[in-house]
């Protein structure tokens, strides 16, 4: 064995190592009370629009996003129409 206590390559002895671990209670209490939560940020003053309206809003948007995305893939089995009223002219402009 060596001086400072370790055992020297090759050898079969274990060697012991001190390590100082302690748990930050007080901030494992405060991340915990944090799971599963998420922050909405808005730049809409709370006059006008409360914490709810702004989750609301939010899920709103990505209630819309979702389903423009859905259009926007195979899922819808139709393609966009499109269409003018009789006697409206396409407009062309000339080419150069």
């Amino acid at each position: 064995m060596r001086d400072d206590g370790r055992t020297d390559p090759g050898t079969s002895r274990s060697r012991s190592l001190r390590s100082d671990f302690h748990l930050l209670d007080e901030q494992i209490v405060a991340e915990a009370a944090l799971d599963g939560i998420y922050a909405i940020r808005t730049g809409v003053p709370k006059t006008q629009m409360s914490a709810a309206d702004a989750v609301s809003n939010y899920t709103a948007l990505a209630n819309v996003e979702r389903a423009f995305r859905s259009f926007k893939t195979d899922d819808l089995k139709a393609r966009p129409i499109h269409h003018r009223p009789e006697g409206v002219a396409l407009a062309t402009a000339p080419r150069r």
